[in-house]
């Protein structure tokens, strides 16, 4: 009984054996047709000489651009719509950061009343205010029963 597993074992490594360098010719074989692809493109190209070029289309000229007619500037006065914002001492350059952040993610006319910086002596009350708006914005995001 031994004999015939050990001679079964024997045959189906064989034949496993046979199976895998038959799979690798047959890879080698497609590497080496496109090989020969890439030689035939290469000795294309090589032979290849430009003998005339083909025809451009011409390009009109550029038209003539006249001077633009002096235009006298005359101070406009500009009267706020809304009342200024209170900037609390923040430079402009952040507050224009906010407006623009402010504008990108409300939908329709909207107004910004106050920017006031949230910090404190402790930066442990900054973390709690950041805490804050994510638990709003976690309990905005969940639908009412």
């Amino acid at each position: 009984m031994d004999m015939n597993i050990t001679f079964v074992i024997w045959w189906v490594g064989l034949a496993l054996f046979f199976i895998f360098f038959w799979q690798i010719a047959k890879a080698l074989q497609s590497v080496a047709t496109t090989f020969r692809k890439f030689e035939e493109l290469i000795k294309k190209f090589e032979n290849f000489k430009l003998t005339e070029l083909p025809p451009v289309a011409s390009v009109p000229p550029p038209l003539p651009v006249s001077a633009p007619a002096s235009v006298s500037a005359a101070p406009v006065a500009v009267s706020p719509s809304a009342p200024a914002v209170d900037r609390g001492g923040i430079p402009g350059e952040i507050v224009a950061v906010i407006a623009a952040a402010v504008d990108a993610v409300m939908a329709g006319p909207h107004r910004i009343l106050a920017i006031n910086p949230i910090s404190g002596p402790n930066p442990y009350q900054t973390s709690l205010a950041w805490a804050a708006e994510g638990r709003r914005h976690i309990f905005q995001s969940h639908k009412l029963r």
